[in-house]
C-alpha cells in the first residue's frame, strides 16, 4: 500500500477550550493558529532518529504494539514523532500522547502538561487535545500521517510545544480504556544495538533450459503463493532499497551460462562492487567431488568476469577445507558465526535437506516484514550477546521476498527501520567470533551423508567421474557428474539420477580415447558403463562412438579435427535430468525414467517397440537388425563423417540430438557459438560459420523437424507469458539442437564436420 496522500490527512487545528473550578475571567480573545506546514514529514530515518524500542509484547497479536519511536524536526520548525505499532484493529483503541507543553508555560510556572488522544474511526484519524488544570484556550494544528509500509503513523505539530529535556508519555488504550501497551520515551537515552540481519539464499537461478532460466529469474504461477516470482525481482528490491543478501550458488556455471544469455552479469557484477552481494565460490555436488568442482567453477565465473570471493558454499568434508576463510555451513546454532580454527563457519538459516516453504512464508508476505521476523528482529537488539544474528532466506524458489508483490515492500521496510542492519559484505567480513566449535558434527558442511551419492552406493559412479585424465572430454564428463551426483533428500529424485550415472561411462570412455586414441579397439563386448551389459563403441584415430545395443542408439560421438575434438552427439541427460514433472516418473525404466530426457540419438518411435541384435560389425560399420527383422540400422564410418542409415517398412520417427560441445556455454557470449546456417531443403549446419560446426544432411524424403534451444531467446527478455505457446526448442537444455525424422521407408543421415 502506498502512503496515504497528504492532502487525502485529515487536518486539525484545534480550538479547544478547557474549563475548571475556577472564577469567571474575562473573555480572551482566540489567537490566529499558526500556519500548517507547509513541509511534509520525512521520508529518510536515520538510526540516529530513534528515541526507543521496545519487544513486541501485546497479550492479544492483533492488538496494537508500539515497537519505535523516532523524532525529528523541519526547517519550518516542525516536529514530527514517528510510532511505529504493530497490530492491524486501531477501531477500538486509541494513541495516547501525554507531551510537556513548553509553549503555554508562563514564567514562575513548571511546564504543563499537553493530553494528545489520536484515534481511527471510519478509514479517517483523529485527534483531540487536553490541558488538564488550565483554563487557557490552545490552538495549534496537528497532522497524521499513516505509511502502512513501515507500520507507522507519523504526528506532526509545531515544534514549539515539545520540550527534549522531559520524557513522553506514549500509550495505548482500549475500548475499556485500559491501558495495553505504554513507552516513556526519553529524549537522551541512547536507544539499543542495530539488530544485525543476514538474507541469505540458494537455488537462486536453475537455468538448464530456456524455460527453467525464464522462470526462475521472472515467472508465473510460481513461487510460495504460486504468482510472479524469480530473481529478477529480488535484484530490483536490492538495488532500490540498498539492501544486501547473498546468493550462495549464483557462481554456479549453468546460472553463470543463464544470466549471460539474458545479459544480466554485468548489472549483477555492479550490484557486488556496491557491496550489495555477497556471492560465494560454490559448486554443490557430491562432497567427493567438491575441491575439483569447485576448482572448474572458479574458473568459470573468473572467465565471466567475476571476482574469487573469500567465501564458499559447499559440502566441503570438514578435514578437506578449501583456502576460503568463510563457509556457510548447516549449524544446530543459527544465530552464531562460530570458529574452527582460523576459519569461520556461518550458519544457513534452514537445513538444505528440508522443505522449509512454511517457515520461509513467516518472514516476509505483502505487508512487509511479519510480526514473527520484526520479533526475531528485536530479541538480538535487546540481546546481551553482541555476536547474535538473525539468519533468514533458504531457497530462493519458495522464498517470499522474490515475490514481485511482496519483494518492494519488504525491501522496503528493510530498509525504513534503521534499527535493523542487513549485513553487506563488509560487514560480515568484520564480525568477530569468540565461539568456538571443536569437532564439526557432521561428515561434510552441509551434512549430506544421508543424501549423498557416495553413500547411496555410487562407487562405480564415482570412480568414473573423478579418475579421468586432464582434457577436455573429461571437463564436459566431471560437468555431467556434478548434476547427476547431486546431493538430494528426495528419494525419487535419488533414483532418478541413479538411473543415468551409467551414461558416465559413455563419457569416460571417449575421455580416455581422447588421451590414448588407440587404448580401445572397436567392439560389442565391453560394459562400457558398468551396468553388467556389454555396449558396442566404434574407434578410430580420428572418431569414438559408442551406443546401446538394445535400441541401436547412438549415445555419444566425437570428431578429431586438426589439433581439436569436437562432440557431434550427446543425450540431453548429459546437461539435465528432473525437470519433467515427477508425477510422470518411471523410475523402473532405467535411462527412460524422464520422459523429457532423449538417451540417445536414433531412437526409433514406432508402432510396438523393438528390440535389437548386432548383425555385423567391421573397421568401419555397426548394423543393428531388430530381431523382429523388421528394421535395421546401419553406422558407417570415414575419416570425417559418420552417416547412419535406417531401413525400414513402417512408419517411425527417430530423434538426432546435436550437443556440439556443450561446454562452450559457459564462457561469455556463448550463445553467438550456436546458429543454423547454411539451409538447404535436405541439410544445415549448426554451430559458428567460422568455428566449431556440425553438419546435417540426409536422404530419402522424410519429413524433418528442427528444433534450437535458441528458438525462444527473444522471448527471455519479457516476463513468462503463462497464455503463451512456447516452441519446442524452449524446452531443450541449453546448446542442444534435436532433428526429428520421419517416415515410412528407408532413410539417411550424414553427420560432417563443417567444409
Amino acid at each position: 500500500m502506498k502512503p496515504i496522500p497528504r492532502f487525502l490527512l485529515l487536518i486539525l487545528t484545534l480550538i479547544i477550550p478547557i474549563t475548571a473550578c475556577a472564577p469567571t475571567q474575562k473573555a480572551q480573545t482566540t489567537p490566529t493558529p499558526p500556519p500548517i506546514s507547509a513541509v511534509p514529514p520525512p521520508t529518510e530515518w536515520l538510526y540516529e532518529n530513534l528515541l526507543y524500542l521496545d519487544p513486541i509484547d501485546a497479550p492479544n497479536p492483533n492488538d496494537p504494539d508500539l515497537f519505535a519511536v523516532y523524532y525529528q524536526s523541519t526547517q519550518d520548525n516542525w516536529a514530527h514523532l514517528r510510532l511505529d505499532i504493530l497490530g492491524n484493529d486501531f477501531a477500538d483503541h486509541q494513541i495516547v500522547l501525554d507531551i510537556t507543553d513548553l509553549a503555554n508555560t508562563t514564567e514562575g510556572n513548571m511546564p504543563s502538561h499537553l493530553k494528545l488522544n489520536i484515534s481511527f474511526q471510519n478509514g479517517v484519524w483523529h485527534a483531540a487535545a487536553s490541558k488538564p488544570s488550565e483554563t487557557s484556550i490552545i490552538n495549534f494544528p496537528i497532522l497524521i500521517d499513516e505509511i502502512p509500509e513501515t507500520h507507522s503513523v507519523i504526528i506532526s505539530l509545531p515544534e514549539k510545544y515539545l520540550i527534549t529535556e522531559q520524557p513522553i508519555k506514549i500509550s495505548i488504550t482500549n475500548a475499556s480504556n485500559d491501558v495495553i501497551d505504554s513507552a516513556l520515551v526519553s529524549w537522551d537515552n541512547p536507544p539499543p544495538a542495530k539488530a544485525p540481519l543476514l538474507l541469505a539464499f540458494w537455488d537462486v537461478l536453475p537455468a538448464n533450459t530456456p524455460a527453467q532460466l525464464l522462470q526462475r529469474w521472472d515467472g508465473a504461477h510460481t513461487g510460495p503463493y504460486g504468482s510472479r516470482h524469480g530473481l529478477k525481482h529480488l535484484l530490483a528490491a536490492v538495488k532500490e532499497y540498498k539492501v544486501p543478501v547473498a546468493l550462495l550458488d549464483l557462481k554456479d556455471p549453468v546460472t553463470l551460462s543463464g544470466l549471460d544469455i539474458i545479459d544480466q552479469n554485468d548489472y549483477i557484477q555492479q550490484l557486488e562492487e556496491q557491496w550489495l552481494l555477497i556471492l560465494p565460490e560454490t559448486g554443490f555436488t557430491d562432497p567427493s567431488l567438491y575441491t575439483k568442482t569447485e576448482e572448474n567453477n572458479k574458473y568459470i565465473a573468473n572467465t565471466f568476469g567475476f571476482v574469487t570471493s573469500n567465501f564458499a558454499f559447499g559440502p566441503y568434508f570438514k578435514h578437506n577445507l578449501s583456502d576460503s576463510n568463510y563457509f556457510f555451513a548447516n549449524l544446530e546454532n543459527k544465530s552464531h558465526i562460530l570458529s574452527i580454527e582460523k576459519q569461520q563457519m556461518i550458519p544457513l538459516p534452514y537445513s538444505l535437506w528440508d522443505d522449509n516453504t512454511a517457515q520461509q512464508v513467516l518472514e516476509a508476505d505483502r505487508n512487509g516484514l511479519t510480526q514473527k521476523t520484526l520479533q526475531k528482529l528485536l530479541d538480538i537488539s535487546f540481546s546481551p550477546d553482541n555476536s547474535d544474528l538473525v539468519i533468514l532466506g533458504g531457497s530462493l524458489i519458495s522464498s517470499p521476498w522474490a515475490d514481485s508483490s511482496i519483494a518492494h515492500t519488504a525491501f522496503q521496510d528493510l530498509s525504513n527501520h534503521p534499527w535493523i542492519n542487513v549485513l553487506s559484505l563488509e560487514e560480515l567480513l568484520s564480525i568477530k567470533t569468540d565461539q568456538s566449535l571443536v569437532e564439526f558434527p557432521c561428515y561434510d558442511l552441509f551434512c549430506s551423508s544421508d543424501y549423498a551419492a557416495w553413500t547411496i552406493n555410487n562407487d562405480k559412479a564415482l570412480t568414473i567421474s573423478f579418475y579421468l585424465p586432464n582434457n577436455a572430454l573429461a571437463a564436459s564428463t566431471q560437468t555431467m557428474g556434478t548434476h547427476l551426483l547431486h546431493p538430494t533428500s528426495d528419494t525419487n529424485r535419488q533414483q532418478l539420477q541413479a538411473n543415468y550415472w551409467s551414461q558416465l561411462g559413455h563419457f569416460a570412455h571417449d575421455a580416455l580415447w581422447a588421451e590414448i586414441p588407440l587404448l580401445y579397439d572397436s567392439s560389442c563386448d565391453t560394459d562400457i558403463d558398468n551396468d553388467n551389459v556389454p555396449e558396442c563403441n566404434f574407434v578410430s584415430a580420428n572418431t569414438t562412438a559408442t551406443f546401446e545395443i538394445a535400441d541401436a542408439s547412438l549415445i555419444t560421438a566425437f570428431q578429431r579435427n586438426d589439433s581439436d575434438i569436437n562432440q557431434w552427439v550427446g543425450p540431453t541427460s548429459q546437461i539435465v535430468v528432473g525437470i519433467s514433472d515427477p508425477l510422470f516418473w518411471d523410475l523402473d525404466a532405467g535411462t527412460y525414467s524422464d520422459p523429457s530426457v532423449i538417451p540417445g540419438s536414433f531412437i526409433l518411435d514406432t508402432a510396438e517397440p523393438l528390440t535389437f541384435e548386432v548383425s555385423d560389425l567391421d573397421d568401419d560399420h555397426i548394423r543393428f537388425t531388430s530381431t523382429e527383422d523388421a528394421v535395421s540400422k546401419d553406422y558407417r564410418f570415414t575419416e570425417d563423417e559418420l552417416t547412419v542409415t535406417i531401413e525400414t517398412g513402417q512408419p517411425l520417427s527417430t530423434d538426432l540430438v546435436l550437443a556440439l560441445d556443450p561446454q562452450q556455454r559457459f564462457q561469455p557470449g556463448w550463445a553467438e557459438n550456436y546458429n543454423i546456417f547454411s539451409q538447404t531443403e535436405d541439410s544445415f549446419c549448426w554451430g559458428a560459420a567460422d568455428g566449431k560446426a556440425v553438419c546435417v544432411s540426409w536422404t530419402g524424403s522424410p519429413k524433418v523437424e528442427i528444433n534450437t534451444f535458441k528458438d525462444s531467446l527473444d522471448s527471455l527478455s519479457q516476463p513468462l507469458d503463462p497464455n503463451k505457446v512456447y516452441p519446442p526448442g524452449h524446452f531443450l537444455p541449453m546448446s542442444l539442437a534435436t532433428v526429428t525424422f520421419s517416415t515410412d521407408t528407408d532413410f539417411t543421415v550424414t553427420l560432417s564436420p563443417q567444409q
